[in-house]
């Protein structure tokens, strides 16, 4: 029988395709009946509007509204799949579970499952037809062995996630694309497209409008969350102290270093580039009532060096 991914990725294989594996990454099942109504008062985004085989990046915050982990929501028939970031997935299990107390919920931590991004795969044209609408979820598999795939959901405009067995995605890899990235080059695409990583951009002092994660993560047209009161409250005052910028210089940057305006301290430089050009991620200070503009130019300190300010849009 025939695999329905792996005929659709050898489609789109291409001389420019490549892949990396997000080992960190872990995976929540929710099941259910109250699944839906439950995550829906836990999580930033709509869980109740979103339809079935969709999936939205999300956010779980605190009760101060900053930012405890970062996952991909898919919305399944049969269940609601939670990608989640950077080792957080335990943390999110055990807040997620904190909060249940007669609701038919159960939440299992998959560790026999695996995550990889396809990128360069161009799901959105294929000989100029539209091949799969963004953040639209296919799967196979079974309920204990998924093989989900989700479009427009990685690094790069266009790219595939993966979530199945490990066995399952080598069949993928094998079949989609011998071009393994890097760390470094990951890295360098995680930069280019401006999305916050934990201990780097993001710790649990972290307020997603700070990071621009409102901007992808955040439904502003639901009821209340966990964290809502304040979201809300930042979002309509533009009420942040620092934001989340992009870099670039003709010296290398490295992660630490200051940033300077006239001679005064305004930030600091959380990700630096190994590959490619000289990029980097950094948070500059904000005055109440302004805001970072692009193609600002900020001194690095110590290097006799600038950099020019790019402020990543959604």
């Amino acid at each position: 029988m025939s695999d329905p991914t792996l005929e659709f990725l050898k489609q789109l294989t291409s001389s420019e395709a490549s892949f990396w594996r997000a080992p960190e990454d872990g995976v929540l099942r929710v099941t259910g009946s109250d699944r839906v109504r439950f995550l829906n008062g836990m999580l930033t985004q709509d869980v109740a509007a979103l339809e079935a085989n969709r999936a939205v990046p999300c956010l779980q915050l605190d009760r101060k509204g900053h930012v405890l982990g970062v996952l991909w929501l898919i919305a399944l028939d049969d269940a609601i799949w939670l990608d989640v970031a950077s080792g957080r997935a335990a943390a999110v299990q055990e807040i997620l579970e904190k909060h249940l107390i007669a609701d038919d919920v159960a939440i299992e931590l998959c560790s026999d499952l695996s995550v990889a991004v396809f990128e360069g795969a161009d799901t959105q044209t294929w000989h100029g037809e539209p091949v799969l609408e963004p953040r639209h979820v296919s799967s196979a598999g079974s309920t204990e062995s998924p093989q989900i795939c989700i479009a427009d959901a990685g690094l790069a405009a266009g790219a595939l996630r993966l979530i199945g067995p490990a066995a399952w995605l080598d069949r993928c890899i094998a079949s989609f694309s011998d071009r393994e990235l890097s760390g470094p080059e990951v890295e360098a695409l995680r930069i280019q497209s401006g999305q916050p990583l934990w201990d780097y951009e993001l710790g649990e002092r972290t307020f997603p409008a700070e990071a621009g994660l409102d901007r992808t993560a955040v439904s502003f047209e639901k009821g209340c969350y966990i964290g809502q009161e304040i979201v809300a409250r930042i979002h309509s005052r533009g009420a942040v102290k620092r934001a989340l910028v992009r870099l670039s210089s003709e010296q290398p940057l490295q992660r630490g270093a200051a940033l300077e305006r006239d001679g005064q301290g305004i930030g600091e430089v959380t990700t630096s580039s190994a590959v490619g050009p000289n990029q980097a991620l950094a948070y500059l200070r904000v005055k109440a009532g302004q805001s970072v503009e692009s193609g600002s130019r900020v001194e690095v300190a110590g290097a006799s060096a600038t950099a020019t300010v790019t402020v990543t849009e959604a």
